[in-house]
């Protein structure tokens, strides 16, 4: 009886001692934390605006820069030939605003100023009406074909010249359209990115000033006032 009980006991010690070692072998995996990154308006907006400015430069018409207050300014010029009489965009300006329209698609956060201007012929009054007619034009195209950011537009007639008016290659290149595109912070809402990563426990949440109690920087002067 006593030899039965031994061989009883025997695999149950043995059936311990493996998962004593077993456990022993193993080692603690280490807590995976979420870690939320918050990007404000302004930061995807640096981020993307590179992006958005090499697409724009595809199309050699259009003269695109980006100006000090982190706007995009495009320049559309010889505008009395691009628009008629009768505020009809050519053929060509269709063609110039659809590759602007393609390459503002999905940046919704953003707000596009249209600003047309004339040379110096004509009276000021009737230059001025025909440069918010021409920054009109343009704006009702880029509404109708898609554009689903706010648009401003308006017009300054011969007040902001960029060339001589004495000469008419002057002439043509002051009879323009000034378009800047730049954040909209009205509509942008703060982006949140997660992430998972191997952090020890009681990792922190990874924070930007967005969550913080600063005061939210304020977008610049857009930049329309201003002739480049």
């Amino acid at each position: 009886m006593n030899q039965i009980k031994i061989f009883l006991v025997i695999p149950s010690l043995m059936a311990l001692s493996a998962c004593q070692l077993l456990g022993q072998g193993q080692k603690e995996e280490p807590v995976q934390k979420e870690i939320v990154i918050v990007k404000s308006p302004m930061e995807r907006w640096d981020e993307t605006r590179p992006e958005l400015l090499a697409k724009l430069r595809t199309d050699a018409r259009l003269r695109v820069q980006e100006i000090e207050n982190s706007s995009i300014y495009i320049q559309i010029r010889s505008l009395s030939s691009l628009i008629s009489k009768k505020n009809e965009i050519s053929r060509e300006m269709s063609s110039i605003l659809n590759h602007i329209l393609a390459s503002i698609e999905g940046y919704d956060s953003i707000k596009i100023d249209i600003i047309g201007h004339t040379d110096n012929s004509g009276n000021t009054r009737r230059s001025i009406q025909i440069s918010k007619q021409w920054a009109e034009a343009v704006s009702r195209y880029l509404h109708e074909h898609g554009a689903k950011q706010p648009i401003n537009h308006d017009g300054f007639g011969s007040e902001r010249p960029i060339a001589k008016n004495n000469t008419s290659e002057g002439r043509a290149v002051n009879r323009r359209v000034d378009i800047f595109l730049s954040l909209d912070e009205t509509s942008a809402q703060p982006e949140k990115q997660t992430q998972e990563d191997m952090a020890p426990t009681g990792a922190e949440v990874t924070k930007t000033s967005a969550d913080t109690n600063e005061e939210p920087r304020a977008l610049p002067d857009s930049g329309v006032e201003k002739s480049l």
